[in-house]
């Protein structure tokens, strides 16, 4: 995978995190969620699959981009 597939691939996640975890009634439930499934990709990526893991990172990396997003959004 190239340096741009790898950016589109973390700009892609990263809407689907948008879709995905955008409609919230706190800031509470928000984190509660983007932790939960933080907590499903971090299993994943331990598990030592090689062939997921590249895939797996990304899909962590739009998590944490989505994570900073509420912080700026909610303060």
């Amino acid at each position: 995978m190239t340096r741009e597939e790898a950016i589109r691939l973390v700009n892609k996640e990263y809407f689907n995190a948008i879709e995905k975890y955008g409609d919230f009634t706190s800031k509470r439930e928000g984190l509660t969620n983007i932790w939960e499934e933080f907590e499903e990709l971090k299993e994943a990526i331990f598990k030592h699959d090689k062939h997921n893991t590249l895939e797996e990172a990304i899909h962590l990396s739009a998590v944490v981009l989505k994570l900073i997003t509420l912080f700026d959004y909610f303060d």
